[in-house]
């Protein structure tokens, strides 16, 4: 029975995986993502044409203005991106496809890197597609109900427009995913081996050198760890901490220093130089909270309607798995209470609360058990279905609006 089981999860996984893939290659946007993404595809090109990060003053005049996309490093003169060298390394890839194929490979884009992005980032879709689906199996035990889990996270949230987008919030939520699935792996295996812990943490490495922003998640993950692994270990406790937390951590850290050294001559600079933000309120106005609420186009309900299903199953999810709840909770709890007290919270240009996006997934992993319940036909649950369909409703009618 557990062989017919493996074998139904496998095909319900391939499966996922192909109709992703398909929807993104049918879905690929017609124009491509300017600002920020054209930086760092320029970062790509420098890779592969010249096998370095800095780019030429003339490009960086020709976008945008001084310190905005491109900072220079005050010791070295040289011209940078400012954002995390991971988005280059990516971003080479379908270039690199682009140079062997076309034999060429100019600057800024070109008609065919439309398409050479867009089957890469349908590649990522259906992988992070995948890795959903094999969280989501932790928590229940029907291939079915964990493909249509995925199936909701994807098509009735913004989500789906974020995974076939040419932006960097596709492999932001795969890093994450990864360093979730890691850690709760080792919480589940009771902390017996390092190696998954240690997987966590380059995946985190990864997701910081995307934007260095996430480092905040740093402090989280170590704290989680010492937290839940004192509880479950008896021995070697100290031992556990030191190798599984504080020296990843300080190597992640130190990482991160030394690309800011290279980039942008220090490696406490962030490289954000070119306007000064605000900070004069330490913690998120109730005005932001209500926003991120209830706003048309920045409201996080509105957006994931999944967060409005995950309210009926979190009792359950935190008494049966307290490690992976409070994971996920602190991740996007910190994540709004930090970003929800800039000024640039909304982040704005582009389409819906996208700087929560990388959490809402594993965030929302407690809609499983009321999906799960709706699959058993508990009557109780239809005046949910209506409301949930109306939510489903307002996300599509805004996903109109914020088109047209």
């Amino acid at each position: 029975m557990k062989k017919g089981l493996a074998q139904k999860k496998s095909i319900f996984g391939i499966l996922l995986f192909f109709l992703l893939f398909s929807v993104g290659l049918a879905a690929i946007p017609a124009r491509l993502y300017v600002g920020d993404p054209y930086t760092w595809r320029e970062e790509a090109i420098n890779l592969i044409l010249f096998h370095r990060l800095n780019v030429e003053p003339e490009i960086v005049k020709m976008h945008g203005e001084d310190n905005q996309f491109f900072v220079q490093n005050p010791k070295t003169g040289l011209w940078f991106s400012k954002y995390g060298v991971m988005n280059g390394l990516l971003n080479a890839i379908p270039l690199y496809a682009e140079l062997r194929i076309t034999k060429k490979l100019p600057p800024w884009d070109s008609k065919d890197r439309r398409l050479y992005l867009g089957v890469f980032y349908s590649v990522l879709g259906a992988i992070f597609g995948l890795l959903l689906y094999h969280i989501s199996l932790y928590y229940v035990s029907s291939p079915a109900l964990a493909f249509t889990f995925v199936f909701l996270s994807i098509f009735s949230t913004f989500l789906g427009h974020y995974l076939r987008a040419t932006n960097s919030e596709a492999y932001q939520a795969i890093f994450f995913l990864v360093f979730f699935e890691r850690f709760i792996f080792a919480y589940r295996t009771k902390f017996q081996r390092i190696t998954p812990i240690l997987w966590g943490w380059f995946f985190l490495l990864c997701l910081c050198l995307v934007k260095i922003s996430y480092l905040i998640l740093v402090p989280i993950a170590a704290f989680w760890i010492l937290f839940f692994s004192w509880r479950i270990r008896t021995e070697d406790r100290f031992r556990f901490f030191m190798i599984g937390a504080l020296l990843p951590a300080l190597t992640l850290l130190m990482v991160q220093g030394m690309v800011n050294l290279h980039k942008f001559g220090s490696p406490f600079s962030s490289g954000y130089w070119w306007k000064k933000d605000d900070f004069s309120h330490s913690i998120p106005s109730w005005r932001v909270l209500a926003n991120l609420l209830f706003l048309e186009q920045w409201g996080i309900p509105q957006h994931y309607p999944l967060v409005f299903a995950a309210l009926f199953g979190w009792r359950r999810f935190f008494k049966k798995f307290t490690g992976d709840f409070v994971l996920a909770f602190l991740c996007l709890f910190v994540a709004v209470f930090m970003i929800g007290s800039m000024p640039m919270w909304k982040g704005e240009w582009s389409y819906g609360p996208r700087y929560f996006l990388f959490a809402l997934p594993v965030f929302c992993l407690p809609s499983l058990f009321l999906l799960e319940a709706i699959c058993f036909k508990r009557f109780w649950l239809k005046p949910f279905q209506l409301l949930y369909g109306i939510f489903i409703f307002l996300d599509r009618k805004s996903t109109r609006l914020n088109s047209s």
